[in-house]
């Protein structure tokens, strides 16, 4: 079920709930519920496609089809009573009724794919480099992340985490989707950066995210996590092209970049957040093993 879909549905039900509701006067009370219940399909809805993964989105996403059926109740009981048209209330049942569905079927699909995961043996990644090691992220990371994130704004286009909460909402879809490596340093274990491959919109093309703390910085850490970064995904994870979209006045991740083997594309004018242009590169698999 395309998230879209579930987004423009549940917004529209919401959206024709609240104008079938200004027809008529009186029955306040009543036409109260039927706002609430078609609110809370679309807020359930965000909540579950763009904050959650996992069980918590099933459970929003179950949460919604629980509020679209009492959608469906308080729709028939006005429309029966004369409270609202007639006319007008069916087409919103019919509305709600689509939704429904296709809430059922995103509830299904999601609770297979968490079946699926739940029956596949530990896929836990450890990466060595010469002073480093890439690891599956964890939890344990989620009181580090939002300093990072936030001396890295900059760099990492598109991600932000503002607390230990927001961090592990993070970790969470991260971990979901398998694109996040924590970098350690070998000789005492100390969290000192991520780095990433983000799944795009075609499977073979993965967007790189890195970033490394400020006291780890100038070591040669991010180079070295990045090599190591391209060296799986390309072996191991069927990646043909990799991406990586920064402000163009990044000079030092810019060099780390091209020293590993990534090349100038194009250049997004005013797209950065501070009204600067945004640089994009990328590396492919023939020429990385060339």
């Amino acid at each position: 079920m395309p998230k879209r879909e579930l987004k423009m549905l549940s917004a529209k039900l919401t959206d024709e709930a609240l104008s079938l509701c200004r027809a008529g006067e009186g029955h306040e009370a009543v036409k109260d519920q039927l706002r609430f219940a078609a609110a809370g399909v679309e807020t359930h809805v965000r909540e579950a496609i763009e904050h959650q993964t996992g069980r918590v989105a099933i459970a929003e996403l179950k949460a919604a089809e629980k509020d679209c059926r009492e959608t469906s109740y308080w729709l028939s009981l006005l429309t029966r009573n004369g409270i609202l048209p007639k006319a007008e209330g069916e087409g919103v049942g019919l509305l709600c009724q689509k939704l429904q569905r296709r809430l059922g079927g995103a509830i299904r699909e999601r609770e297979a794919r968490l079946a699926e995961r739940t029956e596949r043996p530990s896929t836990e990644v450890t990466i060595p480099t010469t002073r480093l090691l890439l690891r599956s992220f964890s939890g344990r990371y989620a009181v580090s992340l939002p300093t990072l994130v936030a001396e890295e704004e900059r760099r990492l286009v598109g991600l932000t985490c503002r607390d230990r909460e927001e961090a592990l909402r993070q970790i969470r879809l991260w971990q979901e989707r398998d694109e996040m490596l924590a970098v350690l340093r070998q000789r005492d274990g100390r969290f000192v950066g991520f780095v990433g491959l983000m799944t795009e919109a075609h499977p073979h093309i993965r967007r790189l995210t890195v970033a490394i703390a400020g006291d780890a910085r100038l070591r040669g850490y991010g180079t070295e996590a990045v090599r190591g970064a391209l060296s799986y995904g390309f072996s191991k994870l069927g990646m043909t092209v990799a991406v990586a979209t920064l402000h163009r006045e990044e000079a030092v991740m810019r060099k780390i970049l091209t020293h590993c083997g990534f090349r100038e594309e194009g250049i997004l004018r005013g797209a950065a957040e501070d009204g600067g242009d945004l640089l994009r590169l990328s590396c492919l698999k023939g020429e990385w093993q060339s």
